[in-house]
């Protein structure tokens, strides 16, 4: 008869270095996680303290006689690249798979709070100064929307074929922040993804050829 007796030491052995293997993976997926978010938070703080040293500089051109319009251009075009910088970063941080999110969150309030005051900043360049520079508000939402991926990689798609002539300025609407409902409300947003395109508000999904269209007819 063969002996079908279970060897128990072995068997707790495969347990505990199983446990052991799990919590190094773990514990090094919580590490990179955490790296990722203080590189993320570091480059936000980063682009908070420029852009308040820019607004002290819009404020005393405002009040002296000045080139005005210059410093908000000024103001406008050295945001706009830092601004992409972050985008990407987001938009690689979501897409990969995340463990915490409560620090991430703060972070990323920080970031649509720094896209809404280029959008405002952009406005005012736009009708102070004459110059134009066609900007795409995208709300969006993670847990309600279908096609709000497909969304993000058009819109990639289209920043990158027409370049520092476009800023999109992708907003998260499940953060539930004051200032980006007030603008969902202002621009009547009725569903995910919405794209408000220099004012002009459009509901649900456009794609690549539609977009270039819409583009074109502002051009």
């Amino acid at each position: 008869m063969v002996d079908r007796r279970v060897d128990w030491e072995y068997l707790v052995l495969a347990f505990f270095a199983t446990a052991a293997i799990m919590s190094i993976v773990l514990f090094t997926g919580l590490q990179l996680n955490e790296t990722k978010i203080n590189s993320l938070r570091d480059d936000v703080k980063q682009v908070e303290v420029e852009q308040k040293s820019r607004d002290l500089g819009l404020q005393f051109a405002e009040n002296v006689e000045g080139d005005k319009c210059k410093a908000i251009k000024d103001w406008v075009n050295s945001t706009d690249s830092k601004l992409e910088n972050l985008r990407q970063q987001v938009a690689a941080y979501e897409s990969s798979k995340k463990l915490d999110t409560d620090q991430y969150e703060l972070v990323k309030k920080r970031y649509m709070n720094l896209l809404i005051q280029n959008i405002i900043e952009t406005r005012k360049m736009e009708s102070q100064c004459g110059e134009q520079k066609i900007d795409i508000i995208y709300f969006y939402s993670k847990e309600d929307c279908d096609r709000c991926r497909d969304q993000g990689t058009v819109l990639t798609a289209i920043r990158r074929n027409y370049k520092d002539d476009i800023m999109v300025y992708p907003l998260d609407t499940d953060l539930g922040m004051e200032n980006i409902q007030f603008m969902e409300s202002y621009y009547n947003v009725q569903k995910y993804p919405s794209l408000v395109v220099q004012g002009e508000v459009y509901n649900g999904f456009r794609t690549r050829e539609e977009l270039n269209q819409i583009i074109n007819e502002i051009n």
